[in-house]
């Protein structure tokens, strides 16, 4: 499965069968990510986090973390440690969620300058 994100959606796609494109609610999307195991894919819009469950084809809204995110620049998702990675780009920091319990922890906030994207080593979490 091919996912992009656009001003006017989540888009899906079969990569054998790209004519036919699934849109999935949201806007403005700026960065996503999914987790395989259980379907989860999540997005953010530059202000708020969300994740959508895609198991057995229904897609249910389960917003990740608070409403009072300043500048979500990216995000990477850590299945292996069931965590998520986001950038604030306002704050010109670096945070991590716990996903089970949706806490937050700001991890590095110095000598960082226009943060622009964030990725996780699946092989190692």
């Amino acid at each position: 499965m091919l996912m992009v994100g656009t001003q006017h959606g989540l888009y899906t796609t079969d990569l054998f069968n790209t004519s036919t494109w699934r849109r999935i609610v949201a806007k403005n999307i700026t960065s996503l990510d999914f987790m395989l195991d259980p379907n989860l894919i999540y997005w953010t819009d530059g202000k708020r986090m969300n994740r959508f469950s895609m198991h057995n084809g229904v897609i249910k809204d389960m917003p990740f973390g608070h409403d009072d995110f300043a500048s979500v620049e990216d995000l990477a998702v850590d299945w292996i440690g069931d965590k998520i990675y986001w950038i604030d780009a306002m704050h010109d920091g670096i945070y991590i969620g716990d996903l089970p319990s949706e806490r937050r922890v700001k991890i590095i906030d110095k000598n960082l300058d226009s943060l622009r994207a964030i990725v996780v080593s699946h092989s190692e979490g």
